[in-house]
């Protein structure tokens, strides 16, 4: 009997060991729900408005703490402002996302005018996006914190909490508590100090009341920076900080005007995973062109260099030339603007050799003066009073007689 035990004992052990070296289909997976739950990251924004911070200003000397939030962010100082850089019209385009043609909010009121041409259009409204969070994340806590009374309580009155300072020192305090204290979603801080120090003593690093106010501002912004990071539950939560301006400045001290100077801000995007950045953009935008006043010292042209000074010179036997032209109804215009060509005229109807397009009142005038002294001109025909934007093309063509097509 043990014998024949041990014998079955043995078969078994082969059949195992022939089957353990058998290939077999891997079995379909299983899986079994956790008990744990996974929380995802709750995601919130702070975005600080430095306002009057002139974008190439701060490149010049940048501040440790706003050097700390670029050291791990997207940042640009090339970022501009709506073309209306005055404090009213730049913090509604900030708010609302469109610019001052759309939005036509043009003083404290904070409320759009209605359009001068037709008192019977419907008057526009452009929601800011403490309106879009009101009306579609109610839940959510929303702060403002200034010292601009007429921003907090009327552009972003649909904010939850509305925090009014008396200056910069105590919106920073107000900003720092809500951190500490509060649990903002959506925070927007403004400090309006280094607008001050700017406004008509000059937006630029050297007027040094204008560099101590954002080196001080720098100060508020790493307190509210350490508030943040102290936060409780400050590993679980993913905030995006925006650190921008609402517009430029001239270092006259002026500012408010569509000169790229007045609306050069900068832009920080900062996250504490992201890795540094910097954003140069092509800038377009409007080209300033001023109009012939009847002294040459008076007139001002926007100049490009070419890599060869014989570039865009009419001396082959075609040549094609293609823009877009849009006046701007907001800046008062005279005839002879310079637009756009290659010569040494100071407008359409003085002497130089050379070719271009002027307005001539309400239109588009094309000229050339050859090298033999010989001029012609064209009119475009179309009225540029419009305020559209108005796409001309013409060639040159050079034959044994002078032929413009």
């Amino acid at each position: 009997m043990k014998k024949n035990l041990f014998k079955y004992l043995i078969l078994l052990w082969t059949i195992i060991l022939y089957n353990s070296c058998t290939v077999y289909d891997n079995p379909a997976p299983y899986f079994e729900d956790s008990e744990e739950e996974v929380t995802p990251p709750q995601r919130k924004i702070l975005f600080i408005s430095i306002d009057g911070l002139v974008g190439r200003e701060l490149e010049k000397s940048i501040p440790k703490n706003l050097q700390s939030l670029i050291d791990k962010g997207k940042f640009t100082f090339n970022s501009i402002s709506d073309e209306k850089s005055n404090p009213v019209s730049t913090w509604t385009t900030m708010m609302t996302g469109v610019n001052s043609s759309i939005h036509h909010v043009e003083d404290e009121t904070f409320t759009a005018k209605a359009d001068a041409s037709d008192q019977h259009a419907e008057i526009a409204f452009a929601p800011t996006f403490f309106y879009r969070f009101f009306a579609t994340r109610p839940e959510y806590n929303t702060t403002i914190v200034s010292s601009w009374e007429p921003l907090v309580s009327k552009l972003l009155v649909e904010a939850e909490t509305q925090v009014i300072t008396n200056s910069d020192e105590i919106t920073r305090d107000s900003a720092v508590f809500q951190l500490a204290n509060e649990d903002p979603e959506v925070m927007v801080v403004q400090f309006r100090d280094v607008f001050f120090a700017g406004q008509g003593k000059g937006f630029t690093v050297e007027n040094q009341e204008y560099a101590n106010a954002i080196e001080k501002v720098d100060g508020y912004i790493g307190e509210i920076m350490k508030a943040l990071s102290a936060r409780e539950n400050y590993d679980k939560e993913e905030w995006i900080v925006m650190v921008t301006s609402n517009q430029g400045g001239s270092p006259d001290g002026t500012s408010g005007s569509d000169a790229f100077q007045d609306r050069n801000t900068f832009t920080i995007l900062h996250y504490k995973n992201f890795t540094k950045q910097e954003i140069k953009p092509a800038l377009i935008g409007s080209t300033n062109f001023s109009q012939y006043a009847g002294v040459s010292d008076d007139y001002i042209a926007n100049v490009a260099e070419a890599a060869d000074g014989n570039e865009y010179n009419f001396n082959s036997s075609e040549m094609s030339v293609e823009f877009k032209f849009k006046k701007n109804q907001h800046i008062n215009h005279t005839s002879q603007a310079f637009v756009i060509g290659k010569t040494s005229r100071e407008n359409h109807s003085g002497s130089g050799k050379g070719w271009g397009v002027a307005t001539a009142n309400n239109k588009l005038i094309f000229y050339i003066t050859f090298d033999d002294d010989v001029k012609y001109e064209y009119n475009f025909g179309a009225d540029i009073n419009d305020f559209k934007w108005h796409h001309i093309a013409f060639s040159l063509k050079k034959q044994q007689k002078r032929q413009f097509n």
